[in-house]
């Protein structure tokens, strides 16, 4: 499984019954029960586009240094997503079952090479102390946010590639 794959299928879920679940709120929502597997290639598709436009974006800010705009549409994107997914689903029978942290975590473990989640805390770290650094040579608000916005994303990366690399699999 590639780890695009193995990304996309952390939306997903097994249900006792063989049926497959989305949860496009993550674990912060029930998820919508899934009639068949063209639909569920459906929506894996589509996640799988939104993640490399996300990328694409991140790319072009970081080589441009335009961060609040692209940031912005960063936003804008996740919003348009949202709508999106919501209404490919809104016909779906919701399900009462939700995922949890712990359940996503120990999937992400299982389905991601182990190359990935120390790649992935290497640059967790590196995002964590560019945020870090950028905190204490910014002077203007909108790089202030955006060095804020950094230094979180990097602590959770940190923390979330560490938690992967030692959980036990079941």
């Amino acid at each position: 499984m590639n780890i695009l794959d193995a990304m996309i299928e952390n939306s997903f879920k097994k249900l006792e019954d063989g049926s497959d679940a989305f949860y496009p709120w993550g674990i912060f929502a029930k998820g919508k029960i899934v009639p068949n597997q063209a639909e569920k290639k459906k929506i894996a598709d589509s996640i799988k586009y939104l993640y490399i436009a996300t990328f694409v974006i991140l790319i072009i800010m970081l080589t441009t240094k335009a961060y609040l705009p692209f940031f912005l549409l960063s936003i804008l994107l996740a919003a348009c997503w949202q709508f999106y997914a919501n209404q490919v689903v809104k016909n779906y029978k919701t399900t009462e079952i939700k995922v949890t942290y712990s359940e996503n975590m120990q999937k992400s473990a299982k389905n991601y090479h182990p190359a990935f989640k120390w790649f992935g805390l290497v640059v967790g770290i590196m995002i964590t102390l560019l945020g870090g650094a950028l905190i204490l040579f910014v002077r203007e608000w909108p790089e202030i946010l955006i060095a804020l916005f950094l230094l979180l994303v990097g602590i959770f990366c940190v923390w979330a590639y560490s938690k992967m690399l030692f959980l036990k699999e079941k």
